[in-house]
């Protein structure tokens, strides 16, 4: 039996896991700008290490990872998109596996994020999602069989280095009305933007 899946994970700029459809994972913490002991910056690309054990099952199982590298801003890309990814399977009788990547993997390029509208106080507003231009049932069985084989590319992260930040969450909110005293922009588009007032953890 599988006792535990050690995984370490980082990509350029930032990723999501999923194991059989469920979502595990996100990151990397704080991507090239870490706090160090002398202050900001450290330029440390970090990696984020989670057990995938309670995520996997005897038999086939698929694990799944999109990798999104749009930015206005180059402070928060080294210019790849890029994902280092391995796996050391320990089993209850002593033996050892590695799984980690290219071989094996397989993958594509898809348009359904871009980059939002610039703002003269930030780069971009953040990013667009169309989910009509995601690759179908992709996360969890046959969307991913005609893709192209994963290559290797050289790092170009430099050494990468343990986070010892909690890895990030995602949790989904159900859809309520805003409060009249938020302040809501309608674009002609149809797409909106609600400003809180404070930060929104993620």
């Amino acid at each position: 039996a599988l006792k535990a899946a050690a995984t370490r994970i980082s990509a350029g700029r930032t990723y999501r896991l999923w194991v059989n459809g469920q979502l595990v994972a996100r990151g990397p913490d704080d991507a090239g700008s870490d706090v160090g002991e002398t202050g900001r910056w450290t330029h440390q690309w970090l990696y984020n290490t989670v057990d995938l054990a309670p995520y996997l099952h005897p038999g086939s199982n698929v694990v799944a990872v999109e990798v999104v590298n749009v930015s206005s801003s180059s402070a928060f890309s080294l210019g790849k998109t890029g994902l280092a990814f391995d796996a050391e399977l320990t089993y209850s009788d002593g033996r050892r596996t590695v799984m980690a990547g290219p071989e094996g993997w397989t993958a594509t390029t898809t348009q359904a994020y871009s980059d939002g509208p610039l703002s003269a106080l930030r780069a971009s507003e953040g990013l667009r999602y169309d989910a009509s231009l995601e690759p179908a049932d992709w996360r969890r069985s046959s969307g991913w069989h005609d893709w192209a084989a994963a290559v290797p590319i050289d790092s170009v992260w430099g050494v990468l280095h343990a986070s010892h930040i909690p890895t990030r969450i995602e949790a989904v909110w159900p859809a309520t009305r805003p409060s009249d005293n938020h302040d809501i922009t309608t674009r002609g588009d149809s797409t909106f933007t609600i400003h809180f007032g404070r930060v929104i953890s993620a």
